[in-house]
């Protein structure tokens, strides 16, 4: 576990093929939210003294594996995720609470519709208390060491053109902090301005996603 900011932890991290694999756990009043990778039992202790997780949201099926069940067992978590994900993600864990194509909420957690990567996806946007707004961008876009990229796995239902209008939705959200599910090089959550948080998305978007033929 490693410290972030006052109410976010990177809460788990691996690295498997070249790509880093990470989860992170959100502080908040109405109960702590477990975005993405599910941690080690290790840190289990750790996480009961800030408060346990409430709920675990996977922004898409690739990060239900290894198993959520072990989180879900340890805290009681109800396990999120894009409706079109959930029965890819069942095979893995039962899944208590899914987000439709609609934009929606879990309390003061805002829920983007961003499929793309694979079928459906979301991200997650969180204006903390602290003064900063926090992007859980998932595998919509990965920062690769001085750029991003994004990728669509055909396979999963990948789709280009659905990625990059996903994409260009993410333009109104002025991040301070970007938070992917998966990178490549050295691992850090990203801090971003508004002015090159356009830029990049621009740039990600004018480029043919990986995977597309």
């Amino acid at each position: 576990m490693e410290q972030i900011r006052e109410d976010l932890w990177l809460a788990s991290f691996g690295t498997l093929g070249g790509v880093n694999h990470c989860g992170f756990l959100l502080l908040r009043p109405e109960g702590n939210v477990l975005f993405y990778g599910a941690p080690g039992e290790e840190d289990f202790e750790q996480i009961s003294a800030l408060g346990g997780i409430a709920h675990h949201v996977l922004s898409h099926r690739h990060e239900a594996c290894p198993s959520p069940d072990l989180v879900k067992k340890a805290f009681g978590a109800l396990l999120c995720s894009d409706a079109e994900e959930a029965p890819a993600i069942r095979e893995e864990s039962r899944v208590d609470v899914t987000f439709a194509r609609t934009d929606c909420a879990l309390g003061s957690v805002k829920v983007i519709h961003t499929p793309g990567h694979t079928r459906g996806g979301i991200s997650c946007v969180y204006e903390s208390p602290l003064g900063e707004t926090y992007l859980f961008s998932g595998d919509t876009m990965i920062p690769v060491k001085d750029q991003w990229i994004a990728q669509i796995v055909p396979e999963h239902g990948g789709d280009g053109a659905v990625l990059i209008g996903s994409l260009l939705r993410l333009r109104d959200v002025e991040p301070d902090l970007v938070l992917s599910s998966a990178s490549i090089g050295e691992y850090e959550a990203v801090a971003v301005e508004n002015e090159e948080w356009l830029r990049a998305i621009e740039n990600t978007a004018g480029r043919a996603p990986i995977g597309s033929s």
